[in-house]
């Protein structure tokens, strides 16, 4: 009883009940001799004291309902109020509607509703009606009486004042406290979870660094005909694995809108052949024919965002595949119309698969949908894909559209504008012809084999001298014994971290640059890394077109 509201108050207003009806009864049946008036406080006292057993017995609901049902009785019972006005009796009522609130639970309306209009149909008797028996009447038989029955009447009305504030101050005290409680806990929860992220990103993130960086340098060596397509179906689901890792870790930065869109020259056709190659031999598997129709009207490039585009495309022809058992998964990509500045262009991906019901297709968007659990355990995965893919086409200001029949197929569809170019080589062509950092000196702060060795690969084909250091420390020893240009410090290494490192360094070396390079995509390792003293931040898996950005610009004066 004590941990319950409703508990407390109904305990002190019968305990105090018990007292107020037996004094009555004594000062009735002794002083005034008025036993027929006072036999009716003598069941009152006998009622109360039953509700505490009620009390006790957990029967919060009853006893609410009995408590403010005698105390309007008896306010009725005894009305004639003293100094023989009706006013005062009116009075008595305004608490116990108070009480007649605070007792009863908000969830239960109908005995809100019932108790209370029991208190206001007893004021509306006494206020507008004589039919009360007004047994109060013998309680002013004289002055003293009268005198003693107004100060007995204001230690009760104190009495119950103070009660009521007490109770609705220790309630808002007790509301205050979970709140504060509840703060705490999703604070530490949010820290946790984030923690959690950043590890995992961290472990994630280091070997998908490995595998982008090694199909580039696969590419950029050049690879016989025969192996051609296939190095570029490997690099582009190196792509596509960073992009997830990316937009899974960010889902909640999706969510508040703050991913940015970045706008690059890409070959359009040449992203949607390597979308649809990337999924020959699944589709091959459950012998489901994968057609591909591409309208030639579309410029070869366009200005996009082309691993958001990329991961979309994934996504769709990922759940099309999947939910397709026979039949085929078709994209067309099909332009619209076109302006000065833009091409308006638009994705469908149909299939002849499971279909999805009408009830169901608003819910299609949400996180972790998977229409339901008999189709979670018959196809892999947690229903993100969709939710991510809609979100990253808002960004891109376009919507993401579903047509479907259930047991028929669905179709995604969606229309995006994607800038018009003069560019006539993609990224990867212009970054083997102009990108060269011959003679910058970079020191490259990094214990993981598999990181140093494509990074080390990648700086070195851009003609740049490279150095290793291990860990924070033996940085720090080897910037004393020579001049770097630029610093590539990872965060999280043994011995000395790369936050430790860098504020060392600053204790005397303010100019050279150095910039965070770490598979810790979280804004608090940015703040950290940025209250260390580093100039610029990367995370892996790196885009070399980035890191040679990050290196120039931090060069510069």
């Amino acid at each position: 009883m004590k941990n319950n509201k409703q508990s407390r108050i109904l305990l002190h207003l019968n305990i105090i009940a018990v007292l107020v009806s037996v004094s009555f009864f004594f000062y009735m049946y002794l002083l005034l001799g008025a036993i027929d008036v006072a036999i009716y406080m003598g069941i009152a006292t006998v009622g109360y004291a039953f509700n505490l057993y009620l009390l006790s017995q957990k029967n919060i609901r009853l006893v609410g309902f009995l408590s403010i049902v005698y105390s309007d009785a008896l306010v009725l019972l005894y009305d004639a109020g003293y100094n023989y006005s009706s006013h005062n009796t009116q009075m008595m009522y305004i608490p116990l509607l108070i009480f007649g609130y605070m007792v009863t639970d908000y969830k239960d309306k109908l005995m809100r509703i019932v108790t209370i209009g029991f208190t206001v149909l007893c004021l509306l008797l006494v206020s507008y009606t004589d039919v009360t028996p007004k047994l109060g009447a013998v309680l002013q038989s004289t002055e003293s009486n009268n005198l003693a029955m107004s100060t007995f009447s204001m230690l009760v009305a104190i009495v119950c004042s103070i009660l009521m504030v007490r109770a609705i101050m220790r309630t808002n005290y007790k509301m205050e406290e979970a709140l504060a409680s509840a703060k705490d806990t999703a604070e530490q929860s949010l820290k946790e979870k984030n923690r959690f992220l950043s590890i995992m990103s961290h472990e994630i993130r280091t070997p998908a660094n490995g595998i982008l960086g090694m199909t580039h340098l696969l590419k950029e060596k050049g690879v016989p005909d025969s192996l051609k397509r296939d190095a570029q179906i490997l690099h582009y689901s190196a792509q596509h694995l960073k992009s997830l890792i990316d937009n899974v870790l960010y889902y909640n930065v999706l969510e508040t809108g703050k991913v940015d869109v970045e706008e690059r020259p890409f070959d359009i056709r040449k992203l949607c052949h390597n979308a649809v190659d990337s999924f020959v031999l699944e589709a091959a598997k459950k012998n489901i024919e994968l057609r591909f129709d591409f309208d030639d009207r579309i410029p070869q490039f366009v200005l996009g965002d082309y691993e958001k585009l990329v991961l979309v495309l994934h996504n769709l022809l990922s759940n099309a595949i999947k939910f397709t058992k026979k039949g085929e998964v078709f994209l067309l990509v099909k332009m619209n119309h076109a302006d000065d500045k833009k091409c308006y262009i638009t994705f469908k991906v149909a299939d002849t698969g499971i279909g999805i019901s009408g009830e169901r297709l608003q819910n299609i968007f949400d996180v972790f949908n998977q229409l339901d659990s008999s189709i979670t355990r018959s196809y892999d995965g947690m229903g993100l894909g969709l939710a991510i893919s809609k979100r990253l086409l808002k960004l891109m200001k376009t919507t993401l559209h579903v047509d479907s029949e259930e047991g028929v197929g669905a179709t995604f569809f969606f229309e995006i504008g994607l800038g018009l170019t003069t560019e006539i080589k993609d990224a990867e062509q212009r970054f083997i012809e102009t990108h060269d950092l011959s003679g910058v000196k970079v020191l490259l702060v990094e214990d993981n084999k598999l990181n140093i060795l494509v990074a080390r690969k990648i700086l070195e084909n851009l003609k740049a001298s490279v150095d290793i250091a291990k860990h924070g420390a033996e940085a720090l020893d080897m910037m004393q014994s020579k001049q770097y240009d630029i610093v590539l410090m990872d965060l999280h290494m043994p011995i000395m971290d790369g936050y430790q490192a860098t504020i060392k360094l600053r204790e005397y070396d303010k100019v050279t640059p150095v910039i965070a390079f770490t598979a810790d995509a979280y804004d608090e390792a940015r703040t950290r890394a940025k209250e260390a003293g580093m100039n610029d931040f990367i995370t892996k898996p790196f885009d070399p077109e980035l890191l040679y950005t990050k290196i120039i610009t931090n060069l510069t004066p």
